[in-house]
This record gives C-alpha cells, sequence and structure tokens, in this order.
C-alpha cells in the first residue's frame, strides 16, 4: 500500500490514511460485479461499495501535475443527464457530475473527510445517519487535510500577503478560513449594513439567493437563504418565539418547515437559522470558536458572542426590555382623564431616565473594553429599534427625546415621596421582575417538555394499537391454520389406517352413480389431495432437505440458500441445492 495517495501524488505532499486512500481511489468508481449477477445483497436499500447503475458512478478525482483538478469540485455541470448518468464530455467533462447521493463532491479530494460529521456513532462506529460511507469526520483521527486546486492556494496566498485586511494579525489561520473570510469580507465591502447588528436580525436569511440552485457556495457567508431550512422569517414582519416547533423539529433533528400547517403564521421557530438568530436568544452564549482559538471564521454571521462582557449584557438588557414592558402594561390608562393616566405621565420619565442610564453606563463599560471595539457600535442608544412599537427595550434605549429631568408632576410627587421609597419601591419592582422571568423561563421549558411529552405518547400509543392489532391478526391466522393441520392430519391418519376407500364406501355402488355425480367426487377428492400436498410441502419446507428430520436454520455463503440445519451444515462444502461452493455459513 502506498504512502501516500495516487491522486494527490503529482502535486501533494501529504499523506492519506489507507481507509481514506481506498475511497478517494475506489468508492463507487467500479461496477459491482455480484448486481451483474443479480445476487448483490446491498442493492436495497443501496448501500454497496460499487455503482450498479451509470448514474451512480464517480470518477475518481484526479489532481494534475500542473496542480489543478480534473474535475472541479464546487461547479456542477449542466450538460449531465442525473438520470441516465451521462455527460456529452464524458469523463473528460471538467465540471461536477451530480451523481446519485452527490458523491462526486462529497468524495472529492477537496472535501472528503475534511469536515465533522453532526451525527453521533452506532455500537459498530458506523454512522448512524449516512451508515458506513459516511464522507465526514467521526472525531479527530478520522479527519483529514484538504487537497487544494492550485488556483485556490494561489488566491489564499494572495490574500495572506495583505489583500485581505481582517486576516493581519490572525496567527494560524487555515487557507480554507481565510477562503470563507474573504467572502464575507467581499459581502460587507458591497453592502456594509451586514455590519450592523440590528440589520443582520432583521434581514439575515430572510431573501433567497439570486444565484442558481446548488452554485452558491458560501455557505453561512452567504446572507441570502438557499433553501427551506436555511431560511429565516423577518421578525420585524412575523412575530414567533424562540422555541422550536414541534411539528418541524423532533429531538435534536430539524425537519421541514412545511410539515407544519401554519405556515409563516406560527408563532414558533421552523429552522435552526430561525431559533439561533432570534433576538431573546441571539448573542445569548459565547462562540466556542472564540473560547478555543480566539477566532470565529462567521464574523458578523455568527449567532453567538464573542466578547465575555457583551452576552452577559444582552441579558440584563432583557431585564429591562422585560421591565419596561410590565411597567407600562401596569400603568397603561384605560381612560384618557385619570389619576393612572396622570401617574403613568410621571412614571414614563422616571423609566426612560433609569433605562437610559443603565445602557450609558454599559456602554461606557464596553467602550473601556479594548477586546471589544464593535460592541458599543452594536449597543449604541441611538440605534434604530428592531422591533417597532413602545414595548420594547430597544424604544425605550432609543428614544433620546424623552428628558432625563422631572416633569411637573413628578415633582409633585416626588415632593411627598422620599427617594429612599422610591428606591426600595424600584428593590421590589426588580425582585418581583426577576421572580416573574424565572416563572416564565420554567413555564415555558416545562410547556415544551410537556408539548414534547403528548407528541411521544400519542405516536407510542398509535403505534401500539397498530402493533396489537398486527398481532392479534397473526394469533387468529396461526390458530385457524393450526386447526386445519389438525383436521386434515385427523384425515390423512384415518386414511392410513382403513383398508379400501371409505371415503368412496360412503357413495354405495360407484357404477350406479350418475356420471355428474362422479365428477363432482372427482372434483372434490381433487382439492381434498391438494390442501394435503400443499400441508406435506409446507412440513417439508421447514426441514432440512439432507436429513428431513431437523428444521433448517444455516443461511449459506455467497448463494444465500436456507436448506441446511445445523447439524449438516459443518459436513457440507457445497450448496446440496445449487451445487455452489460453500465460503461461510
Amino acid at each position: 500500500m502506498p504512502s501516500v495517495s495516487k491522486t494527490a501524488a503529482n502535486a501533494s505532499p501529504q499523506t492519506e490514511k489507507p481507509t481514506h486512500y481506498t475511497y478517494l481511489k475506489e468508492f463507487r468508481t467500479e461496477q459491482c460485479p455480484l448486481f451483474l449477477q443479480h445476487k448483490c445483497t446491498q442493492h436495497r436499500p443501496f448501500t454497496c461499495f460499487h455503482w450498479h447503475f451509470l448514474n451512480q458512478r464517480r470518477r475518481r478525482p484526479i489532481r494534475r501535475r500542473d496542480g489543478t483538478f480534473n474535475y472541479s469540485p464546487d461547479v456542477y455541470c449542466t450538460k449531465y443527464d442525473e438520470t441516465t448518468g451521462i455527460c456529452p464530455d464524458g469523463d473528460d467533462c471538467p465540471y461536477l457530475h451530480r451523481t446519485t447521493g452527490d458523491t462526486e463532491r462529497k468524495y472529492h479530494l477537496r472535501y472528503y473527510k475534511t469536515g465533522t460529521c453532526i451525527h453521533e456513532t452506532d455500537a459498530r462506529g458506523h454512522c448512524v445517519k449516512n451508515g458506513l460511507h459516511c464522507a465526514f469526520a467521526h472525531g479527530p483521527h478520522d479527519l483529514r487535510p484538504p487537497v487544494y486546486d492550485i488556483r485556490e492556494i494561489q488566491a489564499q496566498e494572495a490574500l495572506q500577503n495583505g489583500q485581505l485586511a481582517s486576516g493581519e494579525g490572525i496567527p494560524d489561520l487555515q487557507p480554507g478560513v481565510l477562503a470563507s473570510q474573504a467572502m464575507i469580507e467581499k459581502t460587507l465591502t458591497e453592502d456594509p449594513r451586514w455590519q450592523d447588528t440590528n440589520f443582520v436580525l432583521a434581514n439575515y436569511k430572510t431573501d433567497q439567493c439570486t444565484k442558481p440552485p446548488r452554485l452558491c457556495r458560501q455557505g453561512y457567508a452567504c446572507p441570502h437563504y438557499h433553501n427551506s431550512r436555511d431560511r429565516r422569517r423577518n421578525p420585524r414582519k412575523f412575530k414567533y418565539r424562540s422555541t422550536p416547533c414541534p411539528n418541524v423539529k423532533h429531538g435534536d433533528e430539524w425537519g421541514e418547515p412545511s410539515k407544519c400547517d401554519g405556515g409563516d403564521s406560527c408563532q414558533y421557530c421552523h429552522s435552526r437559522t430561525e431559533q439561533q438568530f432570534h433576538p431573546e436568544i441571539y448573542k445569548s452564549t459565547k462562540c466556542n470558536d472564540m473560547r478555543q482559538t480566539g477566532y470565529c471564521p462567521r464574523g458578523p454571521f455568527c449567532a453567538f458572542a464573542h466578547v465575555e462582557s457583551k452576552w452577559k449584557i444582552v441579558l440584563i438588557l432583557s431585564f429591562i426590555k422585560y421591565y419596561n414592558r410590565q411597567l407600562q402594561t401596569f400603568f397603561e390608562p384605560s381612560e384618557p382623564h385619570t389619576t393612572q393616566n396622570t401617574v403613568f405621565s410621571a412614571v414614563n420619565p422616571l423609566a426612560s431616565s433609569f433605562t437610559s442610564s443603565i445602557t450609558s453606563s454599559l456602554a461606557s463599560s464596553i467602550g473601556s473594553d479594548s477586546s471589544s471595539p464593535t460592541t458599543l457600535s452594536t449597543m449604541n442608544a441611538k440605534a434604530t429599534p428592531f422591533y417597532p412599537g413602545s414595548n420594547t427595550v430597544e424604544s425605550v434605549i432609543g428614544n433620546g427625546s424623552f428628558s432625563p429631568s422631572p416633569s411637573p408632576v413628578f415633582s409633585s410627587l416626588t415632593s411627598t415621596t422620599s427617594s429612599a421609597d422610591l428606591a426600595r419601591l424600584f428593590r421590589e419592582l426588580d425582585e418581583a421582575k426577576r421572580k416573574i422571568k424565572q416563572w416564565e423561563e420554567a413555564w415555558h421549558q416545562v410547556k415544551q417538555a410537556c408539548e414534547a411529552c403528548q407528541k411521544d405518547a400519542h405516536e407510542a400509543k398509535e403505534q401500539a394499537k397498530t402493533a396489537e392489532a398486527e398481532r392479534q391478526l397473526a394469533e387468529q391466522k396461526w390458530e385457524e391454520t393450526e386447526r386445519k393441520l389438525k383436521e386434515l392430519q385427523g384425515d390423512f391418519d384415518v386414511l392410513c389406517r382403513t383398508p379400501g376407500t371409505p371415503l368412496l364406501r360412503s357413495y354405495g355402488e360407484l357404477e350406479q352413480l350418475p356420471l355428474s355425480k362422479l365428477h363432482s367426487i372427482q372434483s372434490q377428492l381433487r382439492n381434498d389431495l391438494d390442501v394435503i400436498d400443499g400441508v406435506i410441502y409446507q412440513l417439508q419446507s421447514k426441514k432440512c432437505i439432507v436429513c428431513q428430520k431437523h428444521d433448517r436454520c444455516i443461511v449459506l455463503q455467497p448463494c444465500q440458500h436456507y436448506v441446511l440445519c445445523e447439524n449438516c451444515a459443518p459436513s457440507k462444502t457445497e450448496c446440496p441445492y445449487c451445487r455452489a461452493k460453500i465460503l461461510k455459513w
């Protein structure tokens, strides 16, 4: 076994692991010989290592001596027929063929085993989602570095030499990371609004990508969606919670949003993107890439916080948001001229001053943090409100027209109320708000768990009903078969013990019977004989064809015949049914 892959040997010094080498070189590149003989057992479902039909055939990826690939790992061929598997340009086509399972791309030198699979492995070490032939790595030991086209390497070197300003000063960046960063920089240059957090929350993945389907390779670096699972609803237009929709998400898996009958009017999240970029969750958890490496390749399109203080501030601002909503709800006037209206007009400037002072202190604390230069602009007190209306923290923080100085009504109120009483009231209000927030979160969690349990219980109940009905039907058929078998065996025993033909004697002298009666008796006897033959065949089909005593229990390989018992199998080297050589059983 050579230590360097033949596909990469001409221009790449990297060493491929034996398993990786085998898949890169041979997976689905040759036709299955057993399938041609109609003996392949991995056809349904199709899990064979080799291809069965032409549209499953994959070309072997090769990096030529000049450093280019024999076909692109990204650009799909427009002439390739996905049904027949035929391209007019044949194997010389320089573009990617969309074979069954997209194997030409997944098992290309550029992508095979270069990313970590999101699914777990079973007891045998196979991917629970993609099976034995999973094209993604399951653990660090299974990862391999990508092989790049020379043109991509040249572009990356150009970026490293100063053409990518944001890459300067970032150590040990992989070329793929630099390429992704370059695409993000290009997007930000074309539309600087993507640098604003509010704009990202309102517009990221809400519009469809203008590029043809499957031709946009930017991934998360593309701010537009490419399919229904990648799409977000604009939370300015659609009010929905951060809780996953029970009709779309089952366990850890997100399904198709179309499974929800509510559509865009549903009040729950329909995709992982919608949940991660929901205003209630967005930037509330620190980014793992920042924790581990101190750098995140997703840049402004990352849904997680890059500065430790930032996600804490988000929680504090969520607190202010809830406080403002509860305060306005409590003091909302029901009539235009009431004492309650007077109190509300007095408290509203106080709330505005209170929240503005907290925001100012937070902004100043952020500004003093040299490690978070972008956070201050994100939390700017004059930023455009994300949710329109007066029931959000942004409406309080962003309203600069409120004067921190008290109104005349508030002056009259404070003349009779000491500052200590006001401070005490605010402390009690804060404590009450904190408890309400905890109860709300606990209630949402319990409700979500309850809904999931109810759905699982309903599905389990339906499955149990179906299984019970099938079991009862099988029992009835088994009992009926046993009853008929016993009757036939009894009749057969009587026939064997009695000389002559007792059934015929019951009809009297046969010579004196009419011809039509004789035909009727003949037909009845033939039917009975057919039944007896069927019973005999069923009994014999369960017995070993060699000894005719023991039940069959051995499957012979490779012919797959089920004809021997465990006593006779060891003494046979050939299948007694087809005379094929026995390799194992």
